[in-house]
């Protein structure tokens, strides 16, 4: 899992206006940074001179800049734009607005989605096949997080509920199930 935190520059705040610089930082679940991209991208309008005002980019500086689709940062977003990232947008409505406009995929959500109906689909089998979790399989995927971790198993119990350690082993023995029961013509 990563984190991109993005900001993005534009020609102004209006409907037609578009992305002039497009800016992210990419962590890993530590906050370590990873990389950091930070493009100017030529627009197909002129920079409004409210927006010149606030971010300070001028045409000039535009001049010799790709167009957004053909930046080494646009590529990187949208290799980076997978369902276990996880995306940070100060102003998120209008930023992913923007990327829109570019023809930006909200792949995010297209993942979760379909991660959703998978989950759906094995919990259902699951339930039909009557498969459980014990309480030495519940104890042994505690004690999993709490290696994976570097946590005490205490603090796992508290932090996550017996619920969803619950749900997670009958997800994997379903998956095991399935697997098991494969039948290839």
């Amino acid at each position: 899992m990563k984190f991109i935190i993005l900001d993005t520059e534009t020609t102004g705040t209006k409907e037609e206006d578009r992305i002039i610089q497009l800016s992210f930082l990419v962590t890993d679940e530590n906050n370590e940074i990873e990389e950091i991209e930070d493009t100017l991208c030529k627009p197909p309008l002129p920079i409004s001179y409210e927006a010149m005002a606030v971010h300070h980019i001028t045409p000039e500086m535009l001049e010799n800049a790709e167009t957004i689709h053909n930046t080494k940062s646009w590529d990187r977003l949208n290799e980076l734009n997978i369902f276990e990232n996880i995306m940070v947008i100060h102003n998120a409505k209008f930023d992913i607005e923007m990327l829109f406009k570019e023809d930006f995929e909200n792949n995010l959500l297209k993942d979760a989605e379909r991660s959703l109906a998978y989950n759906l689909v094995i919990e259902a089998i699951g339930k039909v096949e009557g498969i459980t979790a014990t309480p030495e399989e519940r104890e042994a995927k505690y004690e999993e997080i709490a290696t994976q971790y570097n946590m005490g198993v205490e603090q796992v119990k508290a932090a996550v509920n017996e619920q969803a350690i619950e749900s997670e082993v009958v997800y994997r023995k379903t998956i095991d199930f399935l697997v098991d029961n494969l039948e290839v013509e």
